[in-house]
């Protein structure tokens, strides 16, 4: 019979010897098993207990089980690097679990203790993103600050009552000498801001003459035209004028005239006509108080026989 070489376990020939080989050889074939045995397992020099499964447990590893060990042990060395410090306490315990059963669960637990890591934001970014916060707070006004700004303001229920307590000074003043600062009073009129004028306002636009805004009215009875104030302005009235054009009339009526919705004069008899050459103004005359207009003015009722009647306002818009 012919006599395999054998090296290791996985070099003996399961066929050998056949059934016809001669029996002298038997003990090369002993031999055999025996060289095997010895060159697979070479450095067993004591009685191992694993059993089967334990020994399967190793399936999948391709290093030595103490580098593992060491690669957890790095991981762990980063896991204490990262800004979610409570997160990693906790996971301590698992670690120290995932390194006991590093035998049996290999090289996958490493790599998914890889991808927490990855996970967490590196503790160098969280700092300098705090610093970049800490720098916006600092240039905010502290509020003690502005509270003792404030508190060095004079309140107004102080100045109210400190203005109470000047004397009355009409008592120095003859009826004579306060008629006199009346009217240089009402030459002078109050302090106004005035804004840019709006191009239209309602049924109005801006005409750019004597401070005036226009409609064009056209024939018929019955006609409305509104001027509406913007927000945050007021419109200073200062009286109202019309022309009927083309030989026509406009006419107006004095007890259809609307100021911020009070009617001015209810049930008057009075109106105005308009033609082509112009016609009375409203109120008085052109020279009369400016009023304080914070809504609309509103001219209802009219009636126009012509294609080419105009109506205006003179005034202007001023900030409210």
């Amino acid at each position: 019979m012919t006599v395999e070489s054998v090296t290791y376990i996985n070099t003996l020939d399961e066929n050998r010897p056949a059934g016809g080989d001669k029996i002298s050889q038997g003990d090369n074939h002993i031999r055999n098993i025996k060289r095997s045995l010895k060159e697979t397992f070479k450095n067993i020099d004591g009685e191992v207990r694993a059993t089967d499964e334990e020994i399967n447990y190793l399936v999948g590893l391709t290093g030595p089980l103490t580098g593992s060990i060491q690669d957890l042990e790095d991981l762990q060395k980063e896991v204490d690097l990262k800004a979610d410090k409570t997160y990693v306490d906790a996971q301590d315990k698992v670690l120290d679990d995932k390194i006991e059963q590093l035998a049996t669960d290999g090289a996958a637990d490493i790599i998914n203790l890889q991808g927490q890591i990855n996970n967490k934001a590196d503790k160098s970014y969280v700092d300098g993103q705090n610093a970049s916060q800490d720098a916006v707070i600092g240039t905010k006004a502290d509020k003690s600050y502005v509270d003792t700004e404030l508190g060095k303001k004079a309140d107004k229920s102080y100045v109210d009552t400190e203005l109470a307590k000047k004397s009355d000074k009409s008592a120095t003043y003859t009826k004579a000498e306060i008629d006199v600062l009346i009217a240089e009073a009402n030459k002078g009129g109050g302090m106004i801001k005035v804004v840019q004028q709006p191009a239209t306002a309602g049924d109005f636009s801006v005409q750019g003459r004597e401070q005036t805004y226009g409609a064009g009215v056209g024939v018929g009875a019955g006609i409305t035209k509104t001027l509406v104030v913007p927000n945050g302005t007021v419109f200073c009235f200062e009286y109202l004028f019309g022309v009927g054009g083309s030989g026509g009339t406009l006419r107006v009526d004095i007890d259809q005239i609307y100021i911020d919705g009070v009617r001015i004069y209810p049930n008057s008899q009075g109106y105005i006509d308009y033609t082509s050459s112009g016609g009375a103004v409203w109120p008085g005359n052109d020279k009369s108080s400016i009023i304080r207009v914070e809504e609309k003015i509103e001219i209802k009722s009219m009636s126009c026989y012509t294609s080419s009647g105009s109506l205006y306002l003179a005034g202007f818009f001023a900030e409210a």
